[in-house]
């Protein structure tokens, strides 16, 4: 757990102030950590493998109920990917016709 000893974030030395344990399972966890003193969030999985442990972490603005919630929740699948990029591009293109309106009055 050494990889997680100070915050990313603000570099404090008696990080954690918490760790909660999302799932187990017999090779992985997944924990969720939170800095006592910036309050930032983060969660980590732990794999254990015959060649050692590896862990992999990133920050979220998630509670640790939300990231249960959401990962408990089916997969994304590339119709789901496209769908969002056609409508960011539908709302881009509506922003953009709406900056050429204002620009012309």
């Amino acid at each position: 757990m050494k990889i997680i000893s100070s915050c990313p974030v603000c570099a404090n030395k008696k990080f954690p102030e918490q760790i909660r344990v999302l799932s187990e399972k017999s090779s992985a966890h997944v924990l969720y950590v939170q800095c006592q003193q910036c309050r930032s969030k983060m969660v980590v999985y732990v794999n254990f493998s015959p060649t050692g442990v590896n862990t992999t972490g990133f920050l979220t603005d998630l509670s640790g109920d939300e990231v249960v919630e959401f990962s408990s929740g089916a997969p994304v699948t590339t119709d789901d990917v496209l769908e969002v990029y056609k409508f960011i591009k539908r709302k881009k293109k509506g922003i953009q016709n709406y900056e050429m309106i204002q620009m012309t009055t």
